[in-house]
């Protein structure tokens, strides 16, 4: 999917699908794969997409009114199994949010703040567009969008040009008042290479936030009081101010340090028409490590609590949902809730709070034997498990102010036991049986017979049958071609095989002409054309066996991921299959050295990639008439074919 950058501004660009109202990005930078020869590798390009990289790129999507993106990959893989993609070697990791061996990267924090914030303020989930301002400061782009039934705004500010490593002072008017902020002293900052997200007349729980500076990451009920989590970047400024009736009680409790002001703000364009006014606590602070808690006492008989927390500590917060009942049990917005906050793990993984028990299962860090949790929420907790484990007695948990609770944990000790290899019974079985003499069939082979196929490239020589995989219900993994043909002194010998065997780029292929191996097809091209010599002793009176063994690599994508060389093999190849094309209906042959390309059969190719049928596009036995060709073939490839046993799996498991 091409996609418009400028969806609220032009809709005549180059977009395949503009969805008005909800636009998607259906392959979105989660990474890159990391191509044969690299000298990058993937913890470089995971640097390159690195947090910053997240907030830059992701916000300006938001600002641009997409409503789902699909991030590929947010979790890297293994290149293996039976439908291998063919440019990367056997990792694919692609440098992603989660990497290859499960661990969770700083790209994965970044995400998961930004999804706790979309989770939460449904209110950005439908904005319009109000403006965009590119002028007030140089090199800095701020888009205003806002939620046309409550009000609530999100101004989205980043650099003009997404790698400028500038920081730039901001002082910005936001909200229904017009305000500039921050008001108390100070300055807002965009770091380079670096982008924020200002809220404004938003509302959280039964409190209404003015305006914040700072990110929104979530908010709780914390024993009954309203209570809303922001964070931002150690030793910046940023302010927050919460609509209040009445001067509070302020209380706070942490390393960062806070100034407060009660005051009223008005907006005079509207005071000219009716008088409008909001009362006001404004907290403004510089940002400290840790969690600073801020209580605003006697708002309408309860209290409104901020918590403060740097970049790094918001990272480690974790909100787990707490599955309701119902087949949407575990929907957030319909029957789940995410009543908690919990710090300190290296990954919480599921939460349940029944009869006031918290059941919390979750990983610690690699590192640690055991960690201190901080669980901010409901003031009713009175039991805590963790990984199944009753957590008591001294470290048990302990309250340590209305709704926040503190426990120590421990890493389990899994009980690992090798087991004697030497002394182990050891068996094993030949993977290529269908090189010997003595085999004589079996099941997994089936008849390559059809004279037809459904595809739009004809094999290109040999005959009478087509040699395509997909023809005979294998559409994946390694496969195994066996064709016979017959030896006896009243027939020309053989004087080489020749094969056109098509795999997808980089794929692999052997061939045996009975027992003896002939050699290997090993090429960066799509189909690769061989013909190797055949001498006496390789042959038997009777029947003879060439046996190919390839691998079925899956199909290139878009032309755009592929560089220069590719295109030029790709077309040296087209080339040679005409080369090859106008010698044949001359009657003539190529001959060619062992492992030399020859009669390359790709027809056209797709979309600016060459496409072919995953199979044997040609074969012939140099040195002898057509009527003393090949009499029969027969084909293995993944268990069961299309009618595959593993439901769950299918063939990425299956073998040949």
């Amino acid at each position: 999917m091409v996609n418009d950058p400028g969806m609220y501004r032009n809709l005549v660009d180059s977009a395949d699908i503009y969805g008005i109202d909800a636009y998607p990005v259906c392959k979105f930078q989660g990474g890159a794969y990391d191509p044969w020869g690299s000298q990058n590798g993937y913890d470089n390009c995971r640097i390159l997409t690195d947090p910053n990289f997240q907030r830059v790129h992701n916000f300006h999507l938001w600002a641009n009114g997409v409503t789902a993106v699909n991030f590929y990959m947010f979790y890297g893989g293994t290149n293996w199994g039976q439908i291998p993609f063919s440019n990367t070697y056997t990792s694919y990791d692609y440098g992603a949010a989660i990497a290859e061996n499960r661990e969770l990267s700083a790209k994965f924090n970044e995400l998961k703040l930004q999804a706790l914030f979309l989770r939460t303020f449904a209110d950005i989930r439908a904005t319009v567009w109000k403006g965009e301002d590119n002028t007030t400061f140089t090199g800095v782009t701020t888009t205003h969008l806002q939620n046309p039934e409550t009000g609530a705004s999100f101004y989205i500010v980043r650099h003009t040009k997404s790698s400028d490593p500038a920081s730039v002072p901001l002082r910005l008017t936001v909200g229904f008042a017009n305000t500039i902020v921050p008001q108390l002293g100070g300055n807002s900052t965009l770091l380079g290479r670096d982008s924020f997200v200002v809220s404004a007349d938003l509302a959280f729980g039964s409190s209404k936030l003015l305006y914040s500076t700072a990110m929104l990451l979530s908010t709780i009920q914390l024993d009954g009081d309203d209570a809303l989590i922001v964070y931002g970047n150690t030793g910046l400024v940023y302010e927050v101010a919460i609509q209040a009736n009445e001067a509070p009680a302020v209380v706070t409790s942490g390393a960062t340090k806070v100034t407060t002001k009660y005051f009223m703000l008005y907006d005079l364009d509207v005071m000219l028409t009716v008088f409008q006014a909001d009362k006001s606590i404004v907290i403004n602070f510089t940002v400290a490590s840790g969690i600073t808690t801020v209580r605003l006492g006697g708002h309408e008989n309860k209290d409104i609590v901020l918590l403060i927390a740097d970049y790094d500590t918001a990272t480690t917060l974790w909100m787990p949902t707490i599955a309701g009942q119902g087949p949407l049990a575990e929907f957030i917005d319909v029957e789940a809730s995410a009543p908690l906050v919990v710090r300190g793990a290296y990954l919480v993984r599921t939460a349940t709070l029944s009869h006031n028990a918290l059941a919390l299962t979750g990983d610690l860090d690699v590192n640690e034997e055991s960690t201190t949790l901080t669980i901010y929420g409901p003031s009713t907790i009175s039991s805590l498990t963790w990984n199944g484990k009753r957590v008591n007695g001294v470290n048990g948990l302990k309250r340590l102010a209305a709704g926040t609770w503190q426990a120590k944990v421990y890493a389990g000790s899994p009980q690992v036991g090798l087991p004697d290899l030497a002394a182990a019974e050891w068996k094993y079985r030949d993977s290529l049986p269908e090189i010997k003499d003595d085999f004589a069939g079996d099941a997994s082979l089936v008849p390559a017979d059809h004279t037809t196929t459904t595809s739009k490239f004809p094999p290109y020589y040999g005959g009478p049958w087509i040699l395509y995989a997909d023809d005979y219900g294998f559409h994946g993994g390694n496969l195994l071609w066996r064709g016979t043909f017959q030896n006896d002194a009243s027939l020309p010998a053989p004087t080489a095989v020749n094969i056109s065997v098509s795999g997808g780029i980089h794929f692999a292929a052997s061939v045996w002409l009975n027992e003896h191996f002939l050699g290997t097809s090993d090429t960066r091209l799509a189909t690769n054309n061989e013909t190797w010599p055949v001498t006496q002793d390789m042959l038997r009176d009777g029947e003879n066996h060439v046996v190919v063994l390839q691998e079925y690599v899956s199909f290139p994508p878009s032309p755009h991921n592929y560089g220069i060389l590719t295109f030029v093999a790709i077309w040296v190849e087209i080339l040679l299959a005409k080369l090859c094309a106008a010698l044949r209906a001359a009657g003539r042959g190529i001959s060619s050295s062992p492992g030399v390309s020859r009669c390359v059969p790709l027809k056209e190719p797709v979309g600016g990639i060459a496409a072919a049928d995953r199979g044997l596009q040609g074969y012939y036995l140099e040195g002898r008439p057509a009527a003393a060709q090949f009499t029969k073939w027969e084909l293995a490839g993944n268990f069961g074919g299309e009618e595959v046993p593993d439901k769950t799996r299918k063939i990425l498991n299956e073998g040949a």
